[in-house]
């Protein structure tokens, strides 16, 4: 007989990644819920984050992408291309609904968004950052993979630059079943 998941793990299952659209700027807004939350994901913002500024995101960059449930968006996060390297893109405001914390669901949100950026974006590198006092984001991006590359000071708090490379595409298992279909399709 099979274990049961675990109420964690059930609950990452059930959450859609999708695309952001315009009509989710309120929600979103609506996922930073004090100013740490904010001082956090965006520190040159004004607490509470209005939804306007979360349209202008969506807008300027659309890049946006959530998971939601069916009680709404439970998480935010945005892959951004890196204009000095087209190989890499950044992973940026990210948000995770307060009372969802500690489920898995920014591990979660981080997966989906590294499947985008290597499998639809081409990418061979993602970066991303945190505050060193957002310990808890630290840990999620290092279960992701990524490593510290680097520490700079933004407002006089260091924040720590993370990268994750992707393997080579040539041994990559879509690169490997394409290979093996025109191998066998050559045989036939």
């Amino acid at each position: 007989m099979a274990a049961e998941p675990s109420v964690s793990q059930h609950s990452i299952r059930r959450h859609r990644f999708r695309r952001a659209t315009a009509t989710d700027a309120a929600a979103v807004a609506e996922l930073v819920a004090s100013p740490d939350d904010l001082r956090q994901v965006s520190p040159l913002e004004t607490f509470p984050l209005e939804t306007a500024t979360v349209m202008h995101w969506l807008l300027q960059r659309n890049a946006g992408h959530v998971l939601e449930d069916r009680d709404g968006i439970v998480a935010y996060g945005e892959l951004v291309p890196d204009d000095s390297r087209r190989d890499r893109v950044w992973i940026g405001h990210m948000i995770v609904h307060p009372r969802r914390r500690g489920l898995g669901l920014g591990q979660r949100l981080v997966q989906e968004l590294l499947r985008v950026a290597e499998h639809e974006r081409q990418a061979r590198e993602v970066a991303i950052s945190a505050f060193e006092d957002n310990t808890r984001a630290l840990r999620c991006y290092e279960g992701c993979g990524f490593r510290r590359v680097d520490r700079e000071k933004v407002n006089g708090r260091p924040l720590v630059g993370m990268r994750l490379r992707f393997r080579s595409r040539a041994g990559s298992p879509d690169r490997m079943t394409l290979l093996m279909t025109g191998l066998v399709a050559a045989t036939i």
